[in-house]
């Protein structure tokens, strides 16, 4: 299927793709999927597992903002963002290909359905503020060759970040005979049982996961000092509970 942006990232011989599927731009409360697929050039890679993520950031031209005492400091370190920078929205992670070992011509393939909350303002890029999306895959991998420790000892990361077009959109109104859906958003993972050979992909079985995520009225309290204030005020309006940046739903 056609994808409108493919990553690959590498951790010698690790080679880790994330695609978004069928696509070229993604609405608020519809469905889109990612694929995930690790593949090995060289000796067996375990794989502890390979998180899957997004998140969406509100940068400001610092030109134009007066700085508060809070927000003169840079970002703290390990948040992933640049000066003028915060998260305006961010899912927690959901675990795919858990503890598997990539033979070599080998290929771990996994899709991923998500669905964004309503309500999200669309990428927005501007002389002054822009929004931005994105997905994240973070595989955590480790030699698994015969002389390798095991247990490893260290891991090593392999990251791939695919840039997400969201559309402009009304809240999506839940059917009636819909079935209860998780408060935030919602991810499905379809997965091969086994490892496939590369190129073709094999047969695929689903898993439900849900991940919540913070509701409009709460992202404004939880995004901290990262940056001088924001002009999408509708964010932290509007009547919603709940509060903090949720865990997967059970």
């Amino acid at each position: 299927p056609r994808a409108m942006a493919a990553v690959h990232a590498r951790v010698s011989p690790l080679i880790l793709e994330c695609a978004l599927l069928d696509v070229d731009a993604v609405t608020p409360g519809e469905d889109f999927s990612v694929r995930v697929r690790a593949r090995s050039e060289g000796g067996p890679v375990r794989v502890r597992a390979i998180d899957v993520s997004w998140h969406g950031v509100e940068r400001l031209d610092p030109t134009w903002v007066k700085p508060t005492v809070a927000s003169a400091s840079a970002p703290k370190a390990g948040t992933g963002l640049n000066p003028g920078e915060r998260y305006i929205a961010k899912s927690a992670a959901g675990a795919v290909a858990e503890d598997v070992v990539v033979q070599p011509g080998r290929v771990v393939e996994r899709d991923v359905r998500i669905r964004l909350p309503p309500g999200l303002p669309p990428s927005f890029r501007g002389a002054v503020a822009r929004t931005s999306y994105f997905i994240t895959c973070v595989a955590a991998t480790a030699d698994a060759s015969r002389e390798a420790p095991d247990p490893p000892i260290t891991w090593e990361r392999a990251h791939a970040r695919v840039p997400l077009r969201v559309r402009a959109a009304e809240r999506v109104v839940e059917k009636k005979n819909r079935e209860p859906a998780l408060s935030g958003t919602d991810f499905e993972f379809a997965e091969s049982p086994t490892p496939s050979p590369s190129p073709s992909p094999s047969s695929s079985s689903l898993h439900a996961l849900g991940v919540k995520t913070s509701p409009r009225s709460a992202l404004g309290p939880n995004l901290g000092p990262e940056s001088p204030g924001s002009p999408l005020a509708a964010l932290r309006s509007g009547a919603a509970d709940g509060g903090g940046f949720g865990g997967f739903g059970a």
